[in-house]
């Protein structure tokens, strides 16, 4: 068991012990439902283990996997840093900046085949697309194809020069961008429109400076405001802070889940979910995925292990082992976990909660759980969170529900649960660095960015600092 433990690896290193497995064909299948049939189709999968660590990626492709199978032994060869994360040799000549370039590259040559002056669906444009896809790869393959070596001179040929792209031609690559290429009918999340056009930006902000532009046309572009999403989370912005008046108090927190229990049709059964998320600072996924056996509630305290995260992805987008319904805590590998205090007023509540509607036969039981399924928390927001918060914070009736003039708690979120909790230990005078270890951020940097406003006392001490400097400035009156 030590030396499994000794094996994982989350930072890049060279592998010694190495094994290869031949490329696997394998045929995916979607299951039938009422509103789309049943699929098959085929994918490749690349399998192979570094110093006991096994790794796995798949492709839809036979040439591709072999292609990348090739790379991983020219990268043992050469002895370079392999990425767990990423699952691909770092090569310095070719990646020097190991994190985040693949993503950068991928919407970027969306927006290089964008830009271009060749007809639509012709067959320039799809030799153009086949180089731009061979771009787009992490491990791009030995030798490229007829195709894609005409694609690039295509490319280089057939581009729109930067001066002669202005507002009308960026606003209708926005507009064709926030519709999904894949579902016509459905339209893209806002965060991915915000990714998309940050990269672009960037990239006209720089030839503005280099004096190849006058003007950046971005900025006479404005985006539609679920484009923006809520809260102006744009790519500038960065964290968020968290909001003082969205901040509930130890009472209001017990008065909103009494609501949510007498309000909403579930019943008793949600208390305790949100007293969780209330005092402990969970994320409504993480108090989802809690089991018997993740607490530890003793006379007057309690703890809580928070271990994975609900989740819902399509099969099509995970590795053959990867579970569609719970997933790895935000930002952290699938084996990480963390310890949260419970305060003693609430774990009598607790273990009432848990012999009231749980069997206790089984410590993976879910603690919070309906039907004996977890919580759906769309769900759980329409019957419930809603209901609850309208009787407990309601909005005024003579303005319309989104207008900014309405009060800020008839919009509070379940997530602002969790901003009460950090709250809580920031007015407990808890260590910064231990709040952010409860919270679960990776960096506290994260941490101070989003809840330094929250921090007590840095305004009287501020307003202390400005009377005694206005003291010693004023002359005294005779």
């Amino acid at each position: 068991m030590a030396d499994e433990e000794e094996a994982i690896h989350s930072e890049p290193w060279v592998p010694r012990q190495v094994k290869f497995r031949p490329v696997k064909r394998t045929t995916l299948r979607r299951r039938a439902t009422p509103k789309r049939p049943g699929s098959a189709r085929p994918a490749w999968d690349v399998i192979w283990t570094f110093d006991g660590q096994r790794f796995f990626r798949r492709f839809d492709r036979a040439a591709e996997a072999e292609d990348f199978l090739i790379a991983l032994q020219r990268g043992v060869a050469t002895q370079l840093l392999f990425d767990p994360v990423g699952r691909r040799f770092i090569d310095p000549d070719r990646f020097p900046e190991p994190k985040g370039r693949s993503e950068l590259s991928r919407y970027l040559n969306r927006v290089r085949g964008h830009f271009v002056t060749v007809a639509e669906g012709s067959d320039e444009a799809a030799a153009i697309a086949a180089y731009l896809r061979r771009c787009s790869l992490a491990v791009k393959p030995i030798k490229p194809s007829p195709e894609e070596l005409v694609g690039g001179d295509l490319l280089r040929r057939h581009s729109m020069p930067l001066s002669s792209i202005g507002r009308a031609e960026l606003e209708e690559f926005v507009a064709r961008f926030s519709v999904n290429q894949r579902y016509p009918d459905r339209r893209v999340s806002p965060s991915t429109v915000r990714r998309m056009v940050a990269d672009l930006q960037q990239c006209w902000a720089r030839a503005v400076v280099e004096e190849v532009l006058e003007v950046n046309p971005w900025d006479r572009v404005v985006l539609s405001p679920r484009s923006r999403g809520k809260g102006s989370r744009s790519a500038k912005a960065g964290v968020v802070p968290a909001d003082a008046e969205l901040v509930l108090g130890p009472e209001q927190i017990f008065e909103l889940a009494e609501a949510c229990s007498r309000v909403g049709s579930w019943g008793q059964v949600v208390r305790g979910f949100v007293l969780v998320m209330g005092f402990c600072g969970l994320r409504p996924s993480e108090a989802t995925g809690l089991v018997v056996g993740d607490l530890e509630l003793g006379d007057d305290e309690g703890w809580l292990t928070v271990r994975r995260s609900r989740r819902s992805v399509p099969d099509r987008y995970l590795d053959t082992e990867e579970d569609p319904e719970w997933g790895p805590l935000k930002g952290r590998l699938l084996a990480d976990s963390r310890r949260v205090p419970v305060p003693g007023s609430i774990v009598p509540l607790l273990r009432e909660h848990i012999d009231r509607f749980c069997t206790g036969q089984s410590p993976t039981e879910l603690v919070f759980q309906r039907n004996r399924k977890p919580f759906d928390l769309s769900v759980f927001g329409q019957q419930v969170w809603d209901p609850a918060r309208r009787s407990l914070f309601p909005p005024r009736p003579d303005l319309h529900p989104d207008s900014p003039l309405q009060p800020k708690l008839s919009r509070l979120r379940r997530h602002d649960l969790r901003h009460s909790a950090c709250s809580m230990w920031l007015r407990a005078r808890v260590d910064v660095s231990v709040c952010q270890r409860w919270s679960g951020h990776k960096r506290l940097s994260v941490f101070l960015d989003v809840y330094q406003g929250l921090i007590p006392g840095r305004e009287e001490e501020g307003v202390r600092l400005v009377n005694r400097m206005l003291a010693m400035k004023v002359p005294a009156s005779s």
